[in-house]
């Protein structure tokens, strides 16, 4: 009893002290917030007469990346006839993955050519988010990652589109069910990269914020406590996410494609019977 007492009356009296420090003149809060947006270089390496800049969100990819690695070659080293926990693992993330591409429309051999890719830039960005676990900041809180990172995701969606169903199979995935709604599948594929680089960036960065302003007003226990979603359980549903829409959108060419071979074969098949039935109409009566 007396420690939770302690623990009220400490928590009390910070909760007091923080909110004082919100009157003005005195709020350190707009200080905190100010130095999280600040994305620019913390030093520079020299190489010849050029200086690279080196900001904290390249120190992070830099160590999401070296994580990313030691997780990869940790997961898939000397692989066993009868698996052990670790590769056990491995095993049922491989298998998720190939079962939503092929929920998704995917048949095995595109399965096979599109898993390595998004479990990579899956691990990469779930990384890259929970490094704030230790007190780092994310990549994402940047807007020059989740952006970058977007933009790179939907060239790969357009190529694997083209390279699986091709330039008529591409045409005929956004040309279907009308030609005129062409102009707003094209812009939907402006619009894709937008909404990945903000779902992620304001996620990540909005979550980073929130943490920090709950640790500047009631810094006890409750910036850990919130600190398990928001590192850790945010980080593995954005990841999720990214890798979710990145097969879907692969899926969406692939099917769409399909859709429209399937339709001009239903035209064709249709047309030929009317003509079939035209022909059959028409030689009674020439032989009459």
């Amino acid at each position: 009893m007396l420690v939770i007492l302690n623990y009220f009356q400490a928590f009390g009296k910070a909760f007091l002290d923080q909110l004082k420090s919100l009157l003005p003149g005195q709020s350190n809060l707009s200080d905190g917030i100010t130095e999280l947006l600040d994305f620019g270089a913390r030093f520079y390496i020299k190489i010849g007469g050029y200086a690279i800049p080196i900001s904290d969100t390249l120190i992070s990819l830099w160590i999401a990346m070296i994580l990313m690695a030691v997780l990869g070659i940790w997961l898939g080293h000397k692989p066993k006839d009868i698996p052990d926990k670790k590769q056990t693992v491995a095993e049922l993330l491989v298998g998720g993955l190939q079962k939503l591409c092929k929920s998704s429309g995917l048949n095995e051999q595109q399965t096979r050519e599109v898993v390595p890719f998004v479990g990579t830039i899956g691990i990469y960005v779930l990384v890259a988010n929970v490094i704030s676990v230790f007190k780092l900041r994310p990549p994402a809180q940047n807007p020059a990652f989740p952006v970058a990172l977007a933009l790179f995701d939907i060239i790969y969606v357009l190529f694997m589109g083209f390279r699986f169903v091709g330039l008529k199979g591409f045409w005929g995935s956004i040309s279907q069910p009308l030609p005129a709604l062409v102009p707003f599948k094209v812009l939907d594929y402006i619009i894709k990269p937008v909404s990945l680089a903000f779902r992620l960036f304001g996620n990540i960065f909005g979550s980073y914020i929130l943490i920090e302003f709950v640790s500047l007003v009631i810094p006890l226990a409750l910036p850990a406590v919130l600190g398990l979603w928001f590192d850790l359980a945010d980080g593995i549903i954005q990841a999720l996410v990214f890798v979710y829409l990145t097969i879907t959108y692969v899926g969406e060419i692939v099917e769409g494609a399909e859709s429209a071979r399937e339709i001009k074969a239903e035209k064709a098949k249709a047309k030929a019977l009317k003509l079939a039935a035209k022909k059959n109409t028409v030689e009674p009566t020439s032989t009459n």
